[in-house]
């Protein structure tokens, strides 16, 4: 399985998610770019980052492989409709525990890291919200 693979899975599980605070569906942009667009709602947006082989023990003849997918997060700050940083934080802190435990053929989460909890620049000069998190799959060949 790619990590392109693992980024179609986790796009499904996002949109299978209820009861969040916000309404979104989740997509795997062709353009990364489209990340930072500006927007009227909620922007999910799961991208393949990098897959990588390591070996294991001293004959070499087990092999880690790892797949690292993006997460990001891009939201307007609306206070006069709820829509705070601290809704939105906890948005990202849900996304984020959602794909605890997760396994996508034979890949299972190993861990989150949060690259932006939150944007400061993209707060204060466009009232934006921008979060970014790296998930981490492995399984052993």
């Amino acid at each position: 399985m790619t990590a392109d693979e693992i980024a179609d899975e986790i796009v499904n599980t996002f949109n299978a998610l209820t009861a969040q605070l916000f309404s979104f569906t989740a997509e795997k942009p062709d353009d990364i770019g489209l990340v930072e667009t500006e927007r009227s709602d909620l922007g999910v947006y799961v991208v393949a980052k990098e897959e990588g082989e390591e070996a294991i023990g001293d004959m070499g003849n087990t092999c880690r492989r790892t797949r690292v997918v993006s997460i990001a997060l891009n939201g307007p700050i609306k206070t006069s409709e709820g829509d705070t940083l601290g809704k939105y934080l906890q948005q990202f802190e849900a996304l984020r525990t959602a794909l605890e435990s997760t396994e996508f053929s034979s890949y299972r989460w190993d861990k989150n890291d949060v690259i932006v909890l939150w944007d400061a620049d993209a707060l204060r000069t466009r009232n934006r919200f921008l979060g970014l998190f790296e998930a981490t799959y492995y399984n052993f060949a």
